[in-house]
């Protein structure tokens, strides 16, 4: 995937939540789009914590733009533990 697809994405107006799956199966549902750092090669995709606000982060894994294989609207569904971070 190429890193202006992710930016176009998180740019949409109004903001949709994201599914960005992976090659490997991982996904991640992105609910903020301040929550991911787009990089020449890589994403920086932040875990929210219960306790912070919206937009902030908990922590982050990085993962490299060659390995996104999809990046498709979220489910409606409530977010796993961590509200922004891996599913699966």
């Amino acid at each position: 995937m190429r890193a202006e697809d992710v930016l176009a994405e998180l740019r949409r107006q109004p903001f949709v939540p994201l599914l960005i799956r992976l090659s490997n199966g991982r996904e991640y549902v992105v609910r903020h789009p301040d929550l991911v750092f787009v990089g020449r090669s890589s994403l920086n995709i932040g875990t929210t914590a219960p306790d912070l606000p919206p937009g902030v982060y908990d922590r982050y894994e990085v993962v490299s733009l060659l390995h996104v294989a999809q990046i498709a609207p979220a489910p409606s569904t409530p977010a796993a533990p961590g509200g922004n971070g891996a599913g699966g």
